[in-house]
């Protein structure tokens, strides 16, 4: 299903995978690359056992590289603004929150459930991927009428793990 998806959006003509040395171009991030791009490269060698895969990171350029057909596809987690960019649902993402073991939310997590007005009254970090717009959960959470306060900004999902120790910030994470 992965794999038929993002055939729509990569080549609106027909060819054939088992002959094609194409190179499939994506832009993922760390995340992507870690939960999606595994089935992807996986399905992509098996039916196109000659095309080359070339990953690289999401940053602020990636609308234009999309437009301009620098990038197949792009492993995102927000729409592209721009229409002539085509799109396709792979999937719906839960988010959770995570703390160090030393934040004052985690022993109430540990008893239960913390509500949103408890996270949103402690720091968080956020994941801008090069663009210095608000990521696509500060934007919602902002559309909500409850703006987190982002004390850090970082590039990618992994250098937040070490951000968070030893401090009192909320990363949220998608939970794959």
């Amino acid at each position: 299903m992965l794999f038929r998806s993002i055939g729509r959006v990569i080549d609106r003509a027909p060819f054939d995978p088992a002959t094609t040395t194409r190179t499939f171009r994506f832009a993922a991030s760390d995340y992507a690359m870690a939960t999606i791009m595994p089935r992807v490269v996986r399905a992509l060698r098996a039916a196109a056992p000659s095309a080359t895969i070339d990953v690289t990171q999401i940053d602020a350029s990636l609308e234009a590289r999309l437009a301009a057909g620098a990038i197949d596809v792009a492993l995102i987690g927000a729409p592209i603004g721009n229409p002539a960019v085509a799109s396709v649902e792979l999937f719906r993402e839960r988010f959770v929150g995570l703390v160090c073991a030393r934040h004052p939310l985690a022993a109430r997590a540990a008893r239960g459930r913390i509500t949103l007005a408890q996270s949103l009254a402690h720091p968080h970090v956020a994941i801008s991927f090069g663009n210095p717009g608000l990521s696509p959960i500060d934007a919602r959470l902002a559309e909500l009428g409850r703006p987190s306060r982002i004390a850090v900004t970082t590039p990618s999902f992994a250098t937040n793990l070490a951000t968070i120790s030893g401090t009192n910030l909320v990363i949220s994470l998608p939970s794959r």
